[in-house]
């Protein structure tokens, strides 16, 4: 698809991304404020705003993601500084994995993850996967069995209590109260009654119970947690057929345009892990959609991040067609990408005196048209979506693939 002079100059976006993450983790080599032995150690910045030379701190998603990004790079590239990005990871794992509820004790919060820091009693679940979903990385990337135990813990958590009887995750979590309602519970944000809208995106988590059935060899996470979400993600998906698009990010429509929350990549890992058509013929009549909201001048999506999540969707179903033999490959889809790969070369942004800026993408914006914050967000998924598309060796993480997936 892509010459050897495009997949270098994609790893080379991907390298100054991951630069992005290490660069600006608060360690003592480079601590944050110029004080070391933080509490902070580890942590990575979620967003920064160059005009006020303001910014907030990763939570746990954004731990993962960072992780994610800079173990995409090691295998998309090894030449690239890697020695770097091994000891960022292992300082961003142990930050995420502070984060990590250890009550063996308190059964309705043990294994569930604090939201931002250490000792925060509120979690949004669909955050707390993508931790479920670093946890598993990580295995992936050290074998350490730890790993393992603490991705078993975090979905027993994610099963009984982060979700509501029917197996559906709750949108937030009162890690104190051990009770999960849809309604905001973060410190500073009022709570109402007023219920969040199920949605898509919230099936997106269930990558945690698959990525973990393949690393346990334990099928039991397949089949009694992974495979009943994305049952109930087909009847989602039955009941709201493609129309015309009702934009709003999660919580505030039932269907995704954009950024699905990797939706449809979990519904395409349910094909690889069952062969069952239904769940890629799914998949692709809703991938094909794509082109009725994608902005075709652009090469951009709707909603935050849209357009790097959904290129790594598309990435995910054409290596599926192809190891499958299920058609063959899409024009299409090879156009999007391309589009899609242009686009963000002219998102990511570059200063040599602004550490803080430098590599990072533009984001947290409707196609990409806004350039007020360099936003992990966009930087985590562009870098791995270009890792995906320079790298010879296949990228497993956002992937339905590169994974042992457990006979049945």
């Amino acid at each position: 698809m892509f010459t050897r002079a495009q997949r270098h100059r994609f790893l080379e976006v991907s390298k100054q991304a991951t630069r992005w993450y290490y660069m600006n983790q608060n360690t003592d080599k480079q601590p944050w404020g110029g004080m070391k032995n933080s509490s902070d150690q580890g942590r990575f910045v979620y967003e920064y705003y160059p005009a006020k030379d303001q910014g907030r701190a990763a939570g746990v998603w954004a731990q993962a993601l960072g992780i994610m990004a800079l173990g995409a790079a090691n295998l998309g590239g090894k030449d690239l500084n890697w020695w770097e990005r091994d000891d960022s990871i292992k300082l961003a794992a142990k930050y995420m994995c502070r984060l990590q509820v250890n009550r063996p004790d308190k059964p309705a919060s043990h294994g569930g993850f604090c939201e931002h820091t250490p000792g925060d009693m509120h979690s949004y679940p669909r955050d707390a996967a993508t931790g479920g979903i670093g946890l598993a990385v990580l295995h992936h990337i050290t074998k350490e069995d730890k790993f393992i135990d603490m991705a078993k813990d975090f979905c027993h958590w994610y099963r009984d209590y982060g979700s509501a009887k029917d197996g559906w995750p709750h949108i937030t979590y009162d890690l104190e109260k051990g009770e999960g309602i849809n309604a905001n519970i973060e410190p500073g944000l009022e709570s109402n009654d007023t219920s969040f809208i199920r949605g898509d995106w919230q099936a997106g988590g269930g990558l945690a119970y698959y990525y973990l059935g393949c690393i346990s060899g334990e099928r039991k996470y397949i089949d009694d947690y992974f495979l009943p979400l994305i049952d109930q993600l087909v009847i989602l998906f039955e009941k709201f057929p493609y129309t015309e698009p009702d934009y709003g990010f999660h919580g505030s429509v039932p269907v995704s345009f954009g950024n699905d929350d990797f939706a449809l990549v979990a519904l395409l890992c349910a094909y690889v892990c069952t062969k069952d058509k239904k769940y890629y013929e799914i998949a692709k009549g809703r991938i094909d959609d794509f082109e009725k909201y994608w902005d075709e001048e652009s090469g951009s999506f709707p909603s935050f991040g849209g357009t790097f999540t959904s290129g790594i969707t598309l990435k995910v179903i054409m290596d599926i067609e192809e190891k499958f033999e299920l058609c063959a490959p899409s024009e299409k889809y090879e156009d999007m990408i391309k589009r899609i790969a242009e686009h963000g070369l002219g998102i990511q942004a570059f200063d040599y005196n602004n550490v803080r800026v430098h590599g990072g993408f533009w984001g947290q914006t409707e196609y990409g048209v806004s350039k007020d914050r360099i936003h992990h967000r966009s930087t985590g998924y562009a870098s791995i979506f270009y890792s995906m598309l320079g790298s010879k060796e296949l990228i497993p993480y956002y992937h339905a693939l590169g994974w042992d997936v457990p006979e049945k």
